[in-house]
């Protein structure tokens, strides 16, 4: 059975940076893995690149893929499609992959694929801070990382109904100690 793990997290709880660290510490220890691209009907931003950071498709791409049965689920998130392609998970290798809690939440209702759904529980009062330091404020983006906070609020609402496994971070440690006791989660959840 294809197995996938898949990290969610609010806004600012380190999903990146805990993701990274996590892939290069698998496969340090042996695992093989694949890094799981997602698809989107989105516009791609400019910093972003095509096969690295998602697939990007047009609407009508996106709709010939779900009625050509490609798409190992699909959700749309403010309007646009996020999706995984079947092609983009390996049956050979364990899929480590970032997702919204919808998109985590159809996966693992595909059959076909054994889901560890493994939630970042990180304080409110962090993932504000991390969010602040990220670049310069402007009022924009104070109004986005307000705006962001009230939907992580409804989103994960009902995160411990569909998480399989919650990890709370040290937020005094590194994010590469952080990292390495994820690992530990992660092998327990694979025996």
């Amino acid at each position: 059975m294809t197995k996938v793990i898949i990290l969610a997290g609010k806004a600012g709880s380190g999903k990146d940076t805990l993701k990274r660290l996590l892939v290069q510490y698998m496969e340090q220890d042996g695992m093989q893995i694949n890094n799981i691209v997602t698809s989107t009907t989105r516009d791609k931003r400019a910093h972003e690149v095509d096969g690295v950071d998602y697939h990007f498709y047009t609407s009508e791409q996106m709709t010939d893929k779900l009625l050509n049965d490609e798409l190992a689920e699909a959700v749309v998130f403010n309007g646009w499609v996020y999706a995984t392609e079947y092609k983009a998970l390996s049956k050979d290798k364990i899929n480590v992959g970032i997702y919204n809690l919808a998109g985590a939440e159809a996966l693992a209702q595909n059959p076909g694929l054994e889901t560890h759904i493994i939630y970042l529980d990180v304080e409110d009062s962090v993932r504000l801070i991390r969010y602040l330091d990220r670049d310069e404020m402007t009022k924009d983006k104070i109004r986005e990382m307000f705006r962001r906070y009230e939907a992580d609020e409804q989103d994960f609402e009902d995160v411990e109904d569909i998480a399989t496994h919650i990890f709370k971070p040290d937020v005094k440690a590194s994010p590469e100690a952080n990292a390495k006791e994820l690992l530990s989660l992660v092998k327990e959840i694979l025996k």
